[in-house]
């Protein structure tokens, strides 16, 4: 048992070496997500977000399956930012033009 609001990624390291069968470097852990398919209901455990988001299903599926994974992972969505970056400005800059004007600035007339 475990207590879900005090509970953290590093909690499931401590987990499998308690199993004593030999934990390899990196282990990349998973939930399914209650009544939905293994091809598309599993979901990244990689950091407090996604522990936040496995725990909004306890409350109501007491019991869930974690699976894991040993050396790389086959999960898509593992690596994905948890929060998506809205809107990214790439300016090249040009070494003998000093003076940088910033988007969100006005021109100067």
């Amino acid at each position: 048992m475990v207590d879900i609001d005090e509970y953290s990624v590093h909690d499931l390291n401590a987990i499998m070496k308690g199993f004593r069968y030999g934990v390899p470097p990196v282990i990349y852990y998973h939930f399914l997500v209650p009544n939905r398919d293994f091809h598309f209901g599993l979901c990244p455990l990689g950091n407090d977000e996604d522990i936040v988001k496995f725990s909004q299903y306890i409350s109501e599926h007491k019991v869930m399956k974690v699976y894991t994974e040993h050396g790389e992972t086959r999960l898509l969505t593992y690596f994905l930012n948890p929060k998506p970056v809205t809107k990214v400005t790439l300016v090249q800059l040009d070494e003998a033009h000093e003076d940088v004007q910033h988007n969100d600035e006005a021109p100067d007339d």
